[in-house]
């Protein structure tokens, strides 16, 4: 793929385009983009209402999630909570 190429191409070889901003919440609780709040959230839809590149194939990812990788990854999964690795000893 070209250089010039992979912004406008790359959304349709992978399954997941997230975004990661600044988030703040509006008088009914909503979230809204807020370059000067300290809350971060990933943004997961496409056609999102800040216009941000964003793509979820799963069907399973809300418009913004927490920026919790692993949580996110089991949502996409269809597993409960984030996947946990037992101790060994």
């Amino acid at each position: 793929m070209e250089g010039t190429k992979a912004g406008r191409e790359l959304p349709g070889i992978v399954d997941q385009v997230i975004s990661m901003q600044l988030f703040g919440k509006d008088a009914d609780g909503a979230w809204t983009l807020d370059e000067k709040s300290a809350e971060r959230r990933l943004v997961c839809t496409s056609g999102n209402p800040w216009g941000l590149p964003a793509k979820d194939r799963s069907g399973r990812l809300d418009t913004t999630e927490p920026p919790d990788l692993a949580a996110l990854l089991a949502k996409i999964d269809g597993r409960a909570g984030p996947m946990t690795t037992p101790h060994s000893n």
